[in-house]
């Protein structure tokens, strides 16, 4: 079945196919998942690569394993969400999305929303600024979102880093737990890393909800 952002798309995919362009995707299990699902029966998979970042190395390959036995790429690159985009902008002509609206966004996520700039939409504001490959006819109208741009960037790789410092540190008292579960006699300061295990488990949850995106289909050529 495809899913209501797949069929917003779904033409312009078809006319990229039609004109022989290749298709660059991300990794998500979300409009990524499904727009390679709908190419797989549509077009070569050579014609297809998919883009993850390094820190993805270890978690991924696996679940695309078959994919790149059947002849798709897989290409690695930058050190989180927001380098690996930008890498599959610089290497592609143009994009082919859609993300939700606000009102969408509110309607899905209830009281957990937060005004923000998806990945998707960075990623068209990105194109905007003249970042990826050019045709030989004439391109698109650029926009001066640079700064804004760049700002967001920051903003969404703090974030990242936050979310690493953060999953350590309820890993560790995770472990604690279990430790104390087990009958072993902690220390305070042990003790105290566990009362807030709740709450940082918490704010990792917030963190990967702002972290959350549905990532772009592009077509390098």
């Amino acid at each position: 079945m495809t899913s209501k952002l797949v069929a917003f798309i779904s033409a312009r995919i078809d006319e990229a196919i039609a004109q022989g362009h290749h298709f660059a995707l991300g990794p998500s299990l979300g409009i990524d998942s499904e727009a390679l699902t709908y190419l797989i029966p549509r077009v070569g998979i050579d014609r297809l690569t998919v883009y993850l970042h390094h820190n993805q190395a270890k978690t991924f390959p696996s679940r695309l394993r078959w994919f790149e036995s059947r002849g798709g790429k897989i290409v690695f690159t930058g050190r989180n969400h927001t380098e690996r985009d930008e890498a599959c902008t610089r290497a592609s002509h143009y994009d082919i999305l859609r993300y939700r609206t606000e009102a969408e966004c509110k309607a899905l996520y209830g009281s957990n929303w937060r005004n923000r700039v998806s990945g998707t939409e960075l990623n068209e504001r990105r194109r905007a600024t003249g970042i990826g490959l050019n045709w030989a006819e004439d391109s698109e109208k650029q926009i001066e979102a640079l700064p804004e741009v760049k700002i967001r960037m920051h903003e969404e790789q703090e974030l990242d880093k936050s979310k690493r410092k953060l999953e350590r540190k309820v890993k560790e008292a995770r472990m604690l737990q279990i430790r104390k579960d087990q009958g072993e006699h902690l220390e305070k300061n042990q003790l105290e890393k566990l009362v807030k295990l709740r709450e940082m488990e918490e704010e990792l949850r917030k963190l990967l909800t702002m972290l959350d995106r549905s990532d772009t289909v592009g077509s390098p050529s």
